[in-house]
């Protein structure tokens, strides 16, 4: 007889209070950055409901980060949603997949003088799995 391994489920993100995902329509394309209520606490120290914000994306290196910044002249602006949470909703960047894609889990990497740098879900990498240059090219 022979046997095979059997590999155990995929395992889900571990919830940051802080994700992202594509949200894709027929008149747009848009990334939704969302915090939680307890990580608006732990991060600004309460609600940021209202306040605007600029956001970089990684490249090169940084591919898959994103630096996000208080900015009283930002064009992006935090939303109020259900039990306290806000969203940022920003135009999709060309790396990003060009259909919807369920939030995942980011992760704060880094709290600077220039802003909070996030590392982002795999597929905001092209080459990574789930990217768009495996989505495009399997």
């Amino acid at each position: 007889m022979s046997f095979t391994d059997v590999s155990s489920p995929v395992q889900k993100p571990v919830a940051t209070g802080i994700s992202l995902g594509v949200l894709k329509s027929k008149s747009s394309h848009t990334a939704r950055m969302t915090f939680t209520a307890t990580a608006q606490q732990e991060i600004f120290g309460g609600s940021i409901a209202g306040q605007h914000f600029s956001a970089q994306i990684g490249r090169g290196t940084d591919e898959g980060k994103l630096l996000l910044r208080q900015d009283e002249r930002g064009g992006l602006v935090a939303t109020a949603s259900v039990k306290g949470s806000v969203f940022i909703r920003m135009k999709a960047w060309d790396l990003l997949p060009e259909k919807k894609v369920p939030a995942e889990p980011c992760e704060l990497q880094d709290t600077r003088q220039d802003g909070l740098l996030f590392k982002l879900p795999s597929w905001t990498r092209p080459s990574r799995q789930g990217g768009k240059l495996d989505q495009a090219h399997g």
